[in-house]
């Protein structure tokens, strides 16, 4: 009796747990600047955490396009962040630096 009742609790405790793929919130970062999208996967915020003079920038896939769009920190490393009006369902996300004359370096894609 205590093994079915042990069982029970445990299996009571497994359904109350959320379900994978529920709304969360993905971040990407690249040195101190990050970026990440909203629980709806509606809205892409990019953050200029460091005062290199590289800004930071965000770019992201979307449903229904096939397009890379990009959202830029639009004050640098001041207070305040770039941020998207919300769209379709955000697929996935990177933060990149952007450095004058050279390659700019970039977070791995994430899937949002």
């Amino acid at each position: 009796m205590v093994r079915i009742m042990a069982l029970l609790v445990a299996i009571a405790l497994f359904a109350s747990l959320p379900l994978v793929g529920a709304a969360h919130v993905v971040y990407v970062f690249e040195g101190s600047d990050f970026a990440y999208v909203n629980s709806a996967h509606t809205l892409v915020t990019v953050c200029d955490m460091e005062t290199d003079g590289n800004g930071a920038y965000a770019r992201y896939t979307r449903s229904g396009t096939s397009v890379i769009s990009r959202i830029d920190d639009p004050n640098g490393s001041s207070a305040g962040c770039g941020q998207t009006n919300p769209i379709y369902s955000i697929l996935a996300l990177q933060v990149c630096e952007d450095v004058a004359f050279q390659p700019d370096p970039c977070s791995a894609w994430a899937s949002a």
